[in-house]
């Protein structure tokens, strides 16, 4: 239904502004004296109760037809491909489409190609291309098919056209795209979760359900244990170098929140640097530096985020090696924080287990 409404848009040109129609006496007779019909007056679309000379009509619009038939195809194209893009935009969160792909798992291959290949740009402009052979290869298979049977010129188009472009697919050009899929994994077990990408099956949904529940719980015990033992380290080391100031929840606060706001300019640089070489895109400073803030405290807002199509197999050790070690510091903080939050409101007054203590003493007596 969406091509037949595009049709007339596409066959409108078929008549020239400049060249009108003559009718003869070989015209069928109306009401009305013969004229002069042309494109601009409309007449040739709704000749009722006008003079139509039907052969030299036909003629004239076969003429018509060889003359701009690679236009009518390239009109034609454009019209499915803006109805395609319209109704399912490509994305390639899971895939990755370039020449040489067989449609398997050779995703690692992507540190190969040119940052334009694997941009969306480039990936897009490939899938289109083998989309637009494998429709034609459709289209020429059903066209002869239907001829054979004796089908009518008109409807074996009709048809073909229409079958072709429901069926053609531009995925035999893809590979699955391993590290991006790795990528989102991670996303999804440290909780940043950008919303870039997302399952849409019930499949999909169900395996980041229950084993992405698991890997969160399992993140948050050991990056929990991580930013304890990491702050405990560091004071027992300072603590026998005879720097005990730099212990207190005060000084220590202050040391490992500057140590975290350093550690995301190091991620906003390297970002900086992977889309530059990725995908030969810019990324201002303060846009690198808000992307490493919402990654680091997993706020994962999605309006920055590591593209898909960008992600090969190296990324898989360089960015999670660096959020990790900024989860490290960022626990230690909050570690040092909440410590200093406690002996500041507790200051003066006894703590809970100490109440409790005194209690079960008097108890006892």
């Amino acid at each position: 239904t969406t091509l037949e409404g595009a049709l007339p848009f596409v066959l409108s040109p078929l008549l020239s502004p400049s060249r009108t129609y003559e009718p003869t006496n070989d015209s069928l007779v109306g009401p009305y004296p013969a004229s002069t019909y042309t494109r601009e007056s409309g007449d040739l679309f709704d000749p009722p109760n006008k003079l139509v000379n039907t052969t030299e009509l036909f003629a004239y619009m076969s003429e018509c037809g060889e003359v701009i038939q690679d236009d009518i195809a390239h009109l034609l194209r454009s019209s499915i491909n803006n109805i395609i893009e319209a109704t399912d935009p490509l994305n390639f969160n899971w895939i990755r489409c370039y020449e040489g792909a067989t449609g398997g798992a050779r995703s690692f291959r992507g540190g190969q190609l040119t940052s334009y290949q694997r941009s969306h740009a480039g990936q897009s402009e490939w899938y289109s291309k083998t989309w637009e052979d494998d429709r034609q290869r459709l289209w020429d298979e059903y066209y002869r098919e239907l001829r054979a049977q004796d089908v009518s010129v008109r409807e074996a188009i009709r048809t073909a056209t229409a079958n072709s472009t429901r069926e053609a697919s531009g995925g035999s050009s893809c590979d699955y795209n391993l590290p991006a899929s790795a990528w989102f994994w991670f996303t999804v077990q440290t909780t940043i979760g950008y919303g870039n990408q997302a399952p849409e099956t019930t499949g999909g949904r169900a395996l980041v359900f229950v084993a992405g529940f698991i890997s969160i719980l399992a993140f948050a015990g050991i990056l929990a244990s991580a930013g304890y033992i990491l702050s405990f380290l560091f004071d027992n080391f300072v603590k026998k170098r005879g720097m005990k100031i730099l212990a207190e929840p005060w000084c220590a606060s202050i040391l490992w929140g500057f140590t975290c706001y350093v550690w995301m300019a190091i991620i906003a640089a390297s970002t900086i640097a992977w889309k530059e070489a990725r995908l030969d895109e810019s990324f201002s400073i303060r846009d690198s530096y808000w992307f490493s803030y919402i990654s680091t405290t997993t706020v994962g807002l999605g309006d920055y985020y590591l593209d898909p199509e960008g992600v090969i197999g190296a990324d898989l050790f360089i960015f999670p090696f660096l959020f990790l070690i900024g989860f490290m510091f960022l626990s230690a903080f909050l570690g040092k924080f909440s410590e200093l939050i406690l002996n500041t409101l507790s200051r003066g007054r006894k703590t809970f287990v100490n109440t409790l203590l005194d209690r079960h003493v008097k108890w006892s007596d």
